[in-house]
């Protein structure tokens, strides 16, 4: 599989297991809150959690928690996070379904939205103001 194809592959799983995400989540100060940006996925099958990891250059887990409370199979999550998690919705956005679209227009408005927060050099020239 050449590149392009490896991305059609991954944004085709991504649309049936993916979730992409901007959770809040308090500081050690337990007084301010950061925003953490993120593309999650799980699969019970091993090499499938682990080409999408390769192609992610994410992180990589194994979650045995249902395997031992119920018996289940062992379940793989790949996750990538911040400016990289950023970078592929924006890669994979226009393969992507409807719903999806939508879930990725949110997170990156958002991610926009507290980036130009952080840094006010940001808020301009930026190449997502169209999405």
């Amino acid at each position: 599989m050449n590149r392009k194809e490896e991305i059609i592959w991954l944004a085709g799983w991504l649309e049936g297991e993916g979730s992409f995400q901007c959770t809040h989540e308090l500081k050690a100060d337990k007084m301010s809150v950061f925003k953490r940006f993120r593309i999650t996925a799980s699969s019970t099958d091993r090499d499938v959690a682990y080409k999408v990891f390769h192609l992610l250059n994410g992180r990589i887990y194994r979650n045995d928690s249902n395997k031992i409370r119920y018996g289940w199979k062992v379940k793989w999550i790949v996750e990538v996070n911040g400016k990289h998690a950023i970078g592929w919705m924006m890669t994979i956005y226009g393969l992507m379904g409807e719903r999806r679209k939508a879930e990725i227009k949110d997170v990156i408005n958002q991610w926009k939205e507290y980036s130009s927060k952080l840094n006010p050099a940001l808020k301009y020239g930026t190449t997502l103001q169209k999405l």
